[in-house]
């Protein structure tokens, strides 16, 4: 069965499964895009050039974000 069988034949089923992607992918996309702006005061520019590429942020590239700037904080009081 193909995609082109299920949107001709079957329009219901089709459009149901349709809908049902596009609202994993808005849930996923609206994710990764949290993840981001949670460090928007910490590196404006690094993260709106994270959101602008499309990548993942992951635990790992988070907390290196977020001792940067604990450090340029720190460094900042000296």
């Amino acid at each position: 069965m193909t995609a082109d069988y299920l949107k001709f034949e079957l329009p219901g089923i089709y459009q149901a499964i349709f809908n049902e992607g596009m609202q994993k992918g808005k849930e996923l996309e609206s994710k990764r895009i949290k993840n981001w702006l949670v460090h928007i005061d910490q590196n404006k520019d690094e993260v709106l050039a994270g959101i602008k590429s499309g990548a993942e942020l992951d635990n790992t590239e988070s907390e290196e974000m977020a001792l940067r700037n604990s450090i340029k904080k720190h460094l900042a009081t000296l």
